[in-house]
């Protein structure tokens, strides 16, 4: 194994991860985060393969400091996937294009795949207003609205109503991890694991399609 793995390592081979699971990190207050210090490539195949960077601090962003610098205008930006940069460079993101369309400003982006409005709320609150932002932007999708009071079997915190009427959130700090620390270990410091995942889940998703091309070629033509 460890001749294995120095020849994949040798060989050049970078993580490149099929779901968007494997490149998240658990978070005790919003249950999951980007993983810090990504530098991988995410694949979705026949469709995109792209490259994910993230800093320090889980955020698909170069380094910034919370201090903002002097003359700056500084936007923060919230948001699920679209946000985050599903299926584009870090150089395609929203908030990259923005920070290119407004002199001046910078922006920070906390858009993380799979939030709902209340993640998104408390890392606002736990880590965006830090970065003293002048505006924020908030990017809704139809599904948030349901996603808010779904707790992922209690990998995030969540929306509860209560009898006067009264929102709070609850779950948090989420009481179940998002992923296994001992399987993210392997997934980001071995090269080796992150390769064998990677072809057993391109086996799967071939076999899938092939199995969708087959049923779809069997299915009766429609009468007239």
């Amino acid at each position: 194994l460890l001749i294995s793995e120095g020849i994949v390592r040798i060989v050049g081979l970078k993580g490149t991860f099929l779901t968007r699971g494997a490149l998240h990190s658990n978070d005790p207050d919003a249950g999951w985060i980007c993983y810090p210090n990504l530098d991988a490539r995410f694949c979705l195949p026949g469709s995109f393969n792209v490259g994910v960077v993230c800093n320090s601090r889980g955020l698909r962003d170069p380094e910034k400091d919370f201090a903002k610098p002097s003359g700056t205008r500084r936007i923060v930006v919230l948001g699920d996937s679209f946000m985050w940069g599903y299926g584009v460079e870090n150089e395609e993101m929203f908030s990259t294009i923005l920070q290119e369309l407004i002199p001046g400003t910078e922006t920070v982006n906390l858009g993380v795949n799979g939030y709902s409005t209340v993640q998104e709320l408390v890392r606002l609150e736990t880590e965006g207003l830090r970065y003293e932002p002048d505006l924020t932007v908030l990017a809704f999708c139809s599904n948030d609205l349901e996603d808010n009071f779904d707790d992922k079997k209690g990998r995030r915190p969540v929306a509860v109503v209560e009898g006067n009427n009264v929102l709070r959130i609850e779950n948090r700090p989420v009481r179940r991890p998002w992923k296994s620390p001992t399987k993210q270990w392997f997934q980001h410091h071995s090269r080796l694991f992150g390769f064998a995942e990677y072809c057993t889940g391109l086996l799967k998703y071939k076999l899938k399609e092939r199995r969708r091309a087959k049923a779809l070629t069997a299915k009766p033509p429609a009468s007239d």
